[in-house]
């Protein structure tokens, strides 16, 4: 299947992706910003897309020719036009259409990702919603993001501006892209097909993957890097490793970036403690493969006897996928307690379970496993930084992190809150601890964490807790 895929789909050395034969497109065109500039379907020139940006790579029209049928969408943040009309425009809780002269108020309901799963308006003004002719649409989805079929096919009023994770989706002419920020994303593979503007960030994970190949817990922002968490505990981020309202662990990705929003202890661990499965631990030679996490597992001593070429390919896949951070693969080498030890470390713990299937009920060698200290950590001694975003409305936003992340948040906000903002400070700290604290004196100069009245900081700095226990 994968040798297939390869003579389906091209890509130029950026790595963009040049034609889909699933589809018929067969050109795509970029500019410098590896950004879609026209999509050609079965070398038809009344078959295809095109895209027009700002020098910052914002959207600004695209333009569909199917069969020589001209559309032209044009977006003026958030406001869109069509054929030079007003369609629509954003509001806090969905949007306003535009309906003869009239509008019409649109209200979203989104699940836990920020995805839009129900539309309806209260269209004849009752003040009440009648389910049969006033829920415009009702969108469900794979957890990747592809889109139920077969039933909800009573749409009143379709709108693709907003779906999955609040992102536009293109039907037009079968395409099927999500379009994020700076990629476009194909929800049947659950993949990229564009270059990452911050792949060199994240070395160990693939530059095409989403959400870090955690899509019910993690989310996309703006096809950068899944959304790692700011202190808060909503279920689509990772919980924080003492955060004040829960004090829960965080949930090992095994992604190797870091990512995990949480604070690293201090500790180091044998192989003897990691647990396999439910109770057995790997020591003890007692287990079998539903003990283990992961979809492949180490091959067994009969094996190795009647069908020894099959074994070690099997050993051999178990730990190359263990070294790439597949979740249920890294349970069963060395994440089920840190997800942030290095790779020759993986390396180390994951023999040590092949040399526990090999030899037995004794482990001969017991490698220590120390935590990887990456710059999200509270006790990382890189470099980092403070910032600070002032909104029109007269209300802040205190962050941590360097000028990207500002600028990220900046925008984040900005549509959530429908509040421009204003002012960006940003100033640098000799290390994340320190940046840390600062957040919080920050915080708490504009008001506190969830004070709605004077800030968009809804939860507290980890930098309250480092300067509880007087760090």
């Amino acid at each position: 299947m994968t040798a297939f895929f390869i003579f389906l789909v091209k890509y130029d050395v950026n790595g963009n992706m040049l034609s889909d034969a699933n589809k018929g497109i067969t050109s795509v065109l970029y500019n410098h910003l590896n950004m879609p500039t026209e999509v050609k379907l079965n070398n038809s020139n009344t078959q295809k897309i095109n895209f027009t940006y700002a020098a910052d790579g914002t959207k600004l029209r695209k333009l569909v020719n199917d069969g020589g049928n001209i559309t032209t969408n044009d977006y003026a943040g958030s406001y869109i036009y069509i054929n030079n009309v007003l369609k629509q425009f954003s509001h806090p809780e969905g949007y306003v259409a535009k309906n003869g002269n009239n509008f019409d108020y649109v209200y979203h309901y989104k699940d836990h990702l920020g995805s839009v799963r129900l539309a309806y308006s209260d269209l004849n003004g009752n003040g009440s919603i009648d389910a049969s002719t006033e829920i415009l649409l009702e969108r469900n989805t794979y957890p990747f993001g592809l889109e139920h079929k077969g039933y909800n096919s009573n749409v009143i009023s379709e709108n693709n501006f907003q779906t999955y994770l609040g992102q536009e989706l293109n039907k037009e002419l079968g395409l099927g892209w999500l379009t994020f920020r700076y990629r476009n994303y194909m929800p049947e593979l659950g993949r990229f097909f564009g270059v990452d503007p911050v792949s060199e960030d994240y070395m160990s994970i693939s530059t095409y993957q989403f959400a870090h190949n955690n899509p019910v817990w993690k989310i996309e922002l703006e096809g950068l890097e899944g959304l790692p968490t700011e202190g808060s505990d909503q279920i689509n981020y990772e919980p924080v490793v003492g955060h004040t309202d829960t004090g829960t662990s965080a949930i090992p990705i095994g992604d190797g970036t870091g990512n995990h929003g949480s604070t690293l202890s201090d500790f180091t661990m044998s192989i003897s403690d990691f647990q396999i499965g439910p109770s057995t631990n790997i020591r003890s030679g007692q287990f079998n493969d539903s003990d283990f996490g992961g979809f492949i597992t180490p091959a067994s001593d009969a094996q190795y006897q009647f069908e020894p070429a099959t074994a070690v390919m099997r050993d051999i896949s178990y730990v190359g996928l263990s070294l790439l951070g597949i979740d249920g693969i890294d349970n069963a080498a060395a994440t089920v307690a840190n997800p942030d030890v290095s790779t020759g470390d993986k390396v180390l713990a994951t023999a040590g379970v092949l040399l526990t299937t090999r030899g037995g009920s004794k482990v001969k060698t017991s490698p220590k496993v120390t935590p990887k200290i990456h710059g999200n950590s509270a006790n990382s001694p890189k470099p980092s930084g403070n910032y600070r975003i002032t909104f029109k409305s007269g209300k802040t936003y205190n962050g941590v992190g360097q000028k990207s992340r500002m600028n990220s948040s900046s925008r984040r906000l900005e549509r959530r809150y429908n509040d421009k903002a204003v002012d960006k400070t940003h100033v640098s700290s000799r290390n994340r601890k320190e940046a840390y604290k600062k957040e919080h004196v920050d915080i708490e100069a504009d008001g506190g964490a969830g004070n709605t009245n004077r800030n968009y900081n809804t939860n507290n700095s980890p930098g309250k807790k480092i300067i509880e226990n007087g760090g």
